[in-house]
C-alpha cells in the first residue's frame, strides 16, 4: 500500500473513531446530569475517589464530579454545593473585612451572585433599564412644546384685544374722572 493510501486510511478511521467518542462523551454528560448518584457504573474510577472524598467531608446538598481531561484523570470538573462551604465563604469574608478595616482600607467589592440567565438576557435586561431611565428623565421636556406659527399669531391677536379693551378702559375712567372734576369745580 501506498503512502497516501495509507494516511487518507488513517484519517478516515480517526475520524470515527473520535466522532464515536465524542458521541460517547455526550452520553456520559447527559446520564451524568440526570444520575447524580456515585455508584453509578457512569463514573470513573477517579472521578468515583473524588466523589467519595468529597462526600465523606463536606456532606454535600450537591456533587457532580467529571472528568474533562478525555479520561487520563488529569483535569477534573467539579460541582459542589456545601452548607459548611458556604459557611467557610462567609466566614473567610468577614475575616478579610476585619483585616482591612484594621489596615484603614476599603475592602474589595464582594462577588455577585451567579446568574445562570445568558450574556444576551443580562444584556437586554441592562438595555431596558437604561432606555427607561432615559424615558423617566425626557419625560418632562416632552411635555413642553414649541409654539407653531398659528398658536403665536393667536396669542399675539388675544393680546391685542386685551391692549384694546384696556385702552378703552382707560379713556372711560378719564372721563369719569374729568366729569366728576366738572361737576366737583363748577
Amino acid at each position: 500500500m501506498s503512502n497516501i493510501l495509507k494516511r487518507t486510511i488513517f484519517q478516515r478511521n480517526f475520524r470515527k473513531f473520535n466522532q464515536r467518542r465524542i458521541t460517547q462523551n455526550i452520553q456520559t454528560r447527559i446520564i451524568r446530569c440526570f444520575n447524580d448518584d456515585a455508584s453509578s457504573s457512569q463514573l470513573t474510577e477517579g472521578e468515583k475517589y473524588l466523589y467519595d472524598k468529597l462526600h465523606s467531608k463536606f456532606q454535600p446538598t450537591k456533587l457532580q464530579v467529571e472528568d474533562i481531561s478525555g479520561g487520563c484523570g488529569s483535569m477534573y470538573a467539579i460541582e459542589i454545593s456545601s452548607k459548611e462551604l458556604e459557611e467557610a465563604r462567609l466566614k473567610r469574608q468577614e475575616e478579610w473585612k476585619k483585616a482591612f478595616e484594621r489596615i484603614g482600607e476599603k475592602p474589595p467589592p464582594i462577588e455577585e451572585e451567579y446568574d445562570p440567565r445568558t450574556l444576551y438576557e443580562r444584556l437586554q435586561e441592562q438595555k431596558l433599564k437604561k432606555e427607561e431611565a432615559f424615558q423617566e428623565m425626557t419625560r418632562f421636556s416632552n411635555l413642553i412644546h414649541r409654539l407653531d406659527e398659528d398658536e403665536i399669531e393667536f396669542l399675539a391677536t388675544l393680546e391685542s384685544e386685551e391692549r384694546v379693551k384696556e385702552l378703552e378702559k382707560m379713556k372711560r375712567d378719564e372721563e369719569e374722572v374729568e366729569k366728576f372734576r366738572r361737576f366737583v369745580f363748577i
